[in-house]
């Protein structure tokens, strides 16, 4: 079933996710580094500030909205539109009138389009979060390819237009609210007179430690570029963005299809089977996430100087070759505990220990950030990732055990994962091709070739006896 949903979620995601890509390897040759650090820095703190403000109405919903009957859904649904409409107008008035050019000087950002970003980011992420409840994927797949295309072709015509780093951003926006056109019919349903305050204030009381949850999470993730906006430069933010985003587009995707088909049934066999079903589910859930994640990863991180040379500007290459193997590592660490260890905190509800994992891991990236930086520069801030996200990962492991006890790990899987890795990275490593794009795609497709193979033999969750069923069986 969840190979069936990640399947579904993966096409929603191939688009925009290419489309995503495209964008940067695009971008990095219109723009100067300095003007793609604070276009992608901009954009870094916006998110940061849509998920500290609107993402709690997000996950409230997907919390709870399975379990109503329809006509308490659209007081949900009115309830959690009231309460981003209010955010919206505060967040809106606040960052206009506040000096914010004049109270942070030495930061690369475009603090004009701050407010209607993070704003319009929660009212897309709130409309296409109703999609994945209802299980349709290919709505979700729809709005996400129009504001990605939309975005995308803008922004170009904003930088021939030279209407610089606020044009693009305005595009985006512009983008982010046409694409929610597809969930009219949804938000046709939306009445003032069916917001509840009490329901607002549940979804406070379960989204309260999450949004403090995602502070932390902000600094984790924005820390390092702001620490390198201001110990070396806009210049730098611009090469460390492209290498850390372009990487995290490519195993991001990937690994949120699985999240996006695994969340919605565990929670669905937790409701009807009670904790022995939600383990089921979650043992399934383990194994497709690291048999994707740990081999993209490593993929990642072998073929650095293939994939700068092929999709990076000249000016970015060097430095983006150099650090892309410590942001696959800080990735491999952050999606194994996001998309399965936290799952404990979820079921159980009890998103104050989260809070705790990642304060205590956001603590941790800030002061590498403080010491590494002034050092290493670019290297700095890589290396602050991979151990922000490792303590967030531990924490995660040891504070989620006392809340919701997780399957125990299905090691024999995870052997035949690490066997099938090894040898990948064995054979990538003793390629040897002159060419860069015909470097990445030839090590690129052996690795696939190999690591596939290996999994069919083990018969990895069952991979060739339903290739033989499908296509052998008489």
């Amino acid at each position: 079933m969840i190979a069936k949903h990640a399947l579904l979620y993966f096409a929603s995601k191939f688009v925009p996710a290419i489309t995503s890509m495209l964008a940067i390897v695009l971008y990095t040759r219109l723009l100067s580094p300095e003007d793609y650090g604070r276009y992608s820095l901009t954009i870094a703190v916006a998110m940061g500030m849509n998920a500290i403000l609107f993402q709690w109405l997000n996950l409230a919903l997907g919390r709870y909205i399975p379990e109503q009957k329809a006509e308490e859904q659209i007081r949900w649904l009115s309830s959690a539109v009231w309460g981003w409409a209010c955010l919206a107008i505060f967040i809106c008035v606040v960052l206009w009138l506040l000096p914010l050019p004049d109270l942070f000087p030495g930061f690369a950002i475009v603090f004009s389009c701050l407010a209607l970003l993070a704003a319009s980011q929660g009212w897309f992420d709130l409309s296409i979060r109703l999609d994945n409840i209802a299980l349709n994927p290919l709505r979700y797949g729809i709005s996400s390819a129009v504001k990605s295309g939309l975005a995308l072709m803008g922004g170009v015509c904003a930088v021939y237009l030279r209407l610089g780093v606020e044009g693009i951003l305005i595009a985006l926006i512009i983008s982010l609210l046409l694409a929610t056109l597809f969930q009219w019919p949804l938000w046709g349903k939306v009445r003032l007179s069916q917001v509840r305050l009490s329901l607002l204030k549940q979804m406070f009381r379960y989204g309260a430690p999450l949004t403090l949850t995602f502070l932390m999470i902000f600094f984790i993730d924005v820390s390092g570029r702001l620490f390198l906006s201001h110990y070396v430069g806009a210049h730098s933010v611009g090469i460390f963005s492209a290498a850390y985003e372009f990487t995290q587009y490519v195993i991001g995707t990937l690994l949120i299809v699985v999240h996006l088909a695994a969340f919605p049934l565990v929670m669905a066999r937790y409701s009807a089977d009670g904790v022995e079903g939600a383990q089921q589910q979650l043992k399934s859930t383990c194994e497709l996430v690291i048999a994707l994640a740990l081999p993209v990863c490593v993929g990642f991180a072998l073929l650095a100087t293939e994939i700068s040379a092929v999709f990076l500007g000249e000016e970015y290459r060097e430095g983006a070759a150099a650090i892309i193997p410590f942001i696959s590592l800080a990735l491999l660490l952050s999606v194994v505990k996001s998309y399965y260890f936290d799952y404990a905190f979820q079921i159980a509800e009890s998103t104050l220990y989260q809070l705790v994992c990642v304060a205590v891991a956001a603590c941790c990236v800030v002061i590498s950030n403080m010491l590494l930086i002034p050092l290493y520069g670019l290297s700095g801030a890589a290396y602050a990732s991979c151990i922000g996200f490792a303590v967030a990962l531990l924490m995660s492991i040891v504070l989620g055990r006392r809340v919701f006890f997780m399957p125990r790990l299905p090691y024999k899987s995870l052997a035949q994962i690490l066997v099938g890795t090894a040898l990948m990275a064995a054979v990538v490593s003793v390629i040897s091709v002159d060419h860069s794009t015909a470097a990445m795609l030839v090590k690129a497709a052996a690795g696939v070739v190999v690591y596939g193979s290996v999994l069919l033999y083990f018969d990895f969750y069952q991979c060739r006896t339903l290739l033989k069923e499908r296509y052998f069986a008489r």
